[in-house]
């Protein structure tokens, strides 16, 4: 009896023996199948070289960065310069008039500041003003280089807008045409407001406005200054309908008979923007010089370039 107990402790701690038995045999199992495999992967590898810490930082890349945005603003200001430029349509320069209204510009007369305007309109005979001198007679010499010009025997003197200084152009121009040894007459046709005999101090009693009335003869009306030769028309004073006196049929008498006796006559008219005035006469004459104040021309916008550019076309025409 004793043994029998003794026999069932025995059985029991013969299953715990063997079950443990099973479990080492499958932990020495997996092990050498770990080691092979490990043995496997490493077999065609080894150590070269030792990672070491790095000096610089792998981001971020100033250097890089600084190259990149020096490249990268240059072309953008470049670019956004472009766009600027290609889309500005201002007038920046006086050669700039010629793109935007398309005609040639004859000359530039400098801005004359600080004199009365008795002696603004005789600055070529003064000479006080070198450069703005110096541009007439770089207009006089483009006119008499220009085909057309050349042979043009009434100028009409005409602008957009009062106080671009179109009498001071016509008389400065009929002064330096006169001082070259021309026979030249210099005829105010601003009926509403004249100016030519104001500011070159003559006496306008008697102009193209008796003429055209058929008071006084041609040569009654004709002013001559003794130290150019220079010989000029006034209007005779303000016309109450100047349309219809430069629209009648003695107008057309007047710039005949000044044909046979001038060989230039130039035609200070009023601004074509204001009034037409200056548009009944056109048919009479040889050309127009169309005067552009840089300053007043700048400001013009929108459709104010469109108009203008119509009108000197028109005039061209």
């Amino acid at each position: 009896m004793g043994v029998d107990r003794l026999s069932v402790d025995y059985e029991t701690i013969q299953r715990e023996a063997e079950v443990n038995r099973i479990m080492y045999q499958t932990l020495v199992s997996r092990m050498r199948e770990t080691n092979i495999s490990s043995s496997l992967d490493n077999a065609n590898a080894r150590v070269l070289d030792r990672a070491a810490m790095a000096i610089d930082p792998y981001w971020p890349n100033y250097i890089l960065f600084f190259g990149a945005g020096i490249i990268g603003g240059g072309i953008l200001g470049l670019g956004v310069a472009f766009i600027i430029a290609y889309l500005d349509d201002r007038v920046k320069s006086a050669f700039d008039i010629e793109t935007v209204i398309g005609v040639p510009l004859l000359g530039i007369i400098s801005e004359v500041k600080n004199l009365p305007t008795n002696e603004k309109a005789q600055i070529v005979n003064s000479s006080m003003e070198n450069q703005a001198s110096e541009g007439f007679r770089a207009l006089h010499s483009a006119l008499k280089l220009n085909s057309e010009s050349k042979v043009a025997q009434c100028i009409m003197i005409t602008s957009t807008v009062p106080g671009e200084g179109k009498s001071f152009i016509s008389s400065n121009l009929a002064f330096t045409f006169a001082s070259h040894g021309e026979r030249t007459l210099l005829v105010d046709c601003d009926l509403r407001l004249p100016n030519i005999a104001k500011s070159l101090e003559l006496n306008n009693e008697l102009g193209l406005i008796d003429y055209c009335y058929e008071k006084v003869s041609f040569e009654d009306i004709i002013k001559t200054d003794e130290k150019t030769g220079l010989d000029v028309v006034s209007t005779g004073g303000r016309a109450n309908n100047p349309s219809q006196i430069l629209s009648s049929g003695k107008i057309e008498e007047f710039f005949q008979t000044a044909r046979t006796k001038y060989s230039r006559i130039i035609v200070d008219t009023p601004p074509i923007s204001a009034v037409s005035d200056s548009l009944l006469i056109l048919p009479l004459m040889d050309g127009v010089l169309y005067i552009l104040s840089r300053m007043k021309f700048c400001e013009k916008k929108g459709d104010d370039f469109i108009d203008l550019d119509r009108r000197i076309r028109m005039i061209d025409t």
